[in-house]
């Protein structure tokens, strides 16, 4: 058995998993990763490295990540006002919901096809919802 049988390289990133040129002061995960499972030994005062954030003035400021490139909040541009509408009704109706199979999402769509139009929802959008949801979009 391993001296440090575990092992945490844990950044404040909004990212999920770390990728390779992500640092904690001036560690990445990979040659730690690399130390730890040959049991090297010489890294080992960061086999458990999480990443602490600062409160200054009241304020917490998340994520605290320097690399924003990587671990910052980027969130897009917000689709237009119709097919937040069409999503919405979609949502409403059970057919589509995060990391949901695309396939099903269509077919639940066109079997409420009607109510969907009334809502303002064309093909296109129908689409557009369904291939954002599945692929792990929050609708």
């Amino acid at each position: 058995p391993k001296d440090f049988p575990d092992g945490v390289f844990s950044t404040s990133c909004l990212s999920h998993g770390t990728s390779t040129g992500t640092r904690i002061g001036d560690q990445t995960w990979l040659p730690i990763v690399t130390d730890w499972f040959f049991e090297l030994g010489e890294k080992a005062e960061y086999y458990r490295l999480v990443e602490t954030c600062t409160i200054e003035e009241g304020d917490l400021e998340l994520p605290c990540n320097a690399d924003t490139n990587r671990c910052g909040y980027n969130p897009g541009p917000k689709p237009p006002s119709g097919v937040q509408k069409c999503a919405k009704k979609m949502i409403e109706l059970g057919c589509v919901e995060k990391f949901g199979d695309k396939r099903e999402c269509l077919l639940c769509s066109r079997d409420n096809k009607r109510q969907l139009k009334q809502a303002g929802c064309s093909r296109n959008m129908v689409t557009q919802v369904c291939t954002y949801a599945s692929n792990n979009g929050s609708v």
